[in-house]
């Protein structure tokens, strides 16, 4: 038994990444070919009255292999895990990566399809505000104080001589 305990001791030593510890794993704790399920194989050819005892050394011995097993695999996933936390790492201060905030609205692009159209024709086009006095939009326009167009209904009033064009 001391023989075994030393020669896992000494290939779990020699372990350094998740493989190792999976074909370690394999070669002692496999039900078919594991040196421990080995042992347990031979228990039939003992005396009865040595079996017990050889059972309970070989059971030792698993859990010792198992737990030392857990405990390396654990250990090694961690030692990946921040191998690659290290070289995933992400520098927060740079810059982002610009993008689009948006279209413009179908409407839009229309109007835009049409005054180009028509600026090629020979038109001009003229911006102005889309707001206008009363004055400007009526009054300079001689249209009389009771005109029909003058009206709320007819008419948007923003304010109290402000309206649209």
């Amino acid at each position: 038994m001391k023989e075994l305990y030393e020669r896992f001791d000494m290939e779990i030593r020699s372990i350094a990444d998740l493989a190792g510890c999976t074909a370690l794993r394999e070669r002692w704790l496999s039900r078919e070919r594991g040196l421990v399920s080995t042992e347990f194989k031979r228990l039939g050819a003992l005396p009865k009255e040595q079996r017990p005892e050889q059972g309970k050394q070989l059971n030792e011995l698993k859990n010792y292999v198992e737990t030392a097993l857990y405990a390396l695999q654990e250990r090694l996933e961690q030692a990946e895990a921040q191998a690659r936390l290290r070289q995933e790492r992400v520098d927060v201060t740079l810059p982002g990566y610009p993008y689009a905030l948006g279209k413009s609205h179908p409407l839009r692009l229309v109007r835009e399809e049409i005054e180009s159209i028509l600026i090629r024709m020979g038109f001009s086009a003229l911006y102005t505000p889309e707001l206008e006095s009363e004055l400007y939009n009526f009054d300079a326009l001689n249209f009389p104080k009771d005109h029909p167009a003058k009206d709320a209904q007819d008419s948007f009033y923003v304010g109290e001589n402000l309206l649209l064009r």
